[in-house]
């Protein structure tokens, strides 16, 4: 985890200094616009209208960076899902919600016996795995939030959040409806992971292996009256000891637990 969070903060600081450097050349060709603008004997009004179109247009690209900024902090690189960071403002806003009346559930995913893949195959090869993880969530959910939008408009959305936070472990933060199906979403992601057929391939792209089978565990935790505070925090750990359960119990399974009620 320690080496995940280096490479994260040496990613966005590597992304930053190139908008820095980008920015820098935008406003340098700006003040030779505004120079050259001031120097060529326009018509004053035609002089200002040139230097607005030139700030405006170097005001957006700092707009767009910001956008891209505040994307860079909450994003996976590897996978392109939610990072921890995304993963635990998804579950505060959820708290949130279900102090409201929203429903409230968490998934936690584990990749089991990761360190034996790349222990095995070397970690192009775990990346690859952590990928198709991230893929078989990303559909599962968006099967999901089709078939809420088939049964009720506006239903909402199933999950919140599709997060990697942490090596070989996911994340889902579900509200609403979405909270109510965490149970079944679960069990899709880990039969449709299982029914994956993994083929290693060398540096050259020939297969080597194929038939490799990887599998998860899951825990799912929901949320109800009667448990600690912060919310979150005991949540989290429900879903926590749910994964370890189904761990112990021979693992590619999903175990299933509430809070006091």
């Amino acid at each position: 985890r320690m080496r995940d969070a280096l490479q994260e903060t040496e990613r966005l600081a590597r992304e930053f200094r190139a908008m820095l450097h980008q920015r820098r050349g935008d406003m340098d060709k700006l003040e030779q616009d505004s120079v050259r603008a001031g120097e060529s004997g326009l018509d004053p009004a035609e002089v200002v209208r040139l230097l607005r179109a030139t700030f405006s247009e170097v005001r957006e690209q700092m707009d767009n960076d910001a956008i891209r900024v505040g994307e860079l902090t909450v994003t996976d690189p590897l996978t392109g899902l939610g990072n921890r960071r995304a993963f635990d403002s998804a579950l505060a806003a959820g708290e949130a919600a279900w102090k409201g009346g929203t429903a409230l559930a968490l998934v936690l995913f584990d990749v089991d016996r990761f360190k034996r893949i790349n222990d095995q195959h070397g970690h192009r090869i775990g990346d690859q795995v952590l990928r198709t993880v991230a893929e078989v969530l990303r559909r599962k959910v968006d099967d999901c939030n089709r078939s809420l939008n088939d049964e009720a408009e506006g239903a909402g959305e199933c999950a919140s959040v599709v997060a990697r936070f942490g090596g070989e472990e996911f994340a889902l933060v579900l509200t609403g409806e979405g909270a109510q199906r965490a149970g079944e979403i679960a069990e899709s992601v880990r039969a449709a992971l299982e029914s994956v057929n993994f083929a290693i391939r060398d540096g050259q792209g020939h297969v080597v292996e194929h038939g490799v089978r990887v599998t998860l565990s899951a825990g799912v935790a929901h949320a109800r009256p009667g448990m600690a505070e912060p919310l979150a925090d005991a949540l989290f750990d429900l879903a926590d000891k749910a994964l370890y359960e189904a761990k112990r119990e021979g693992r590619n399974r999903v175990r299933v637990v509430a809070g006091p009620i």
